[in-house]
């Protein structure tokens, strides 16, 4: 799938989403979502207007801020975020860098 229509779907492994059964796990589809975005607690892109009109340079700038916030903030074991983000097939998958820097909190 191409970035512009991919939807992140992730549930962050800390408090308070420790109890759900999403917790940690990180996905990547299309949109349309179901109704629960697959039991996940957020979602970021192609479900986005501001994602829809990014550029692709923009939109790549944007996927590794979230890249960062996923493994830094919301303890996704960043091999987990690399295999699901890897499904997007106009990003290069290990360009991405893990090292925490200020994010914009999705």
């Amino acid at each position: 799938m191409l970035a512009k229509d991919a939807v992140i779907c992730w549930t962050p492994d800390r408090p308070p989403f420790h109890d759900r059964p999403t917790a940690g796990t990180i996905m990547v589809t299309t949109a349309p979502l179901p109704q629960h975005d697959y039991g996940h607690m957020k979602t970021y892109g192609a479900v986005n207007l501001d994602w829809r009109q990014m550029d692709a340079y923009d939109r790549r700038q944007k996927l590794q801020r979230l890249f960062t916030q996923i493994i830094h903030k919301d303890c996704i074991p960043e091999i987990d975020a690399r295999l699901a983000l890897s499904v997007i097939d106009d990003i290069l998958i290990d360009d991405l860098h893990s090292q925490q820097q200020d994010e914009d909190e999705v």
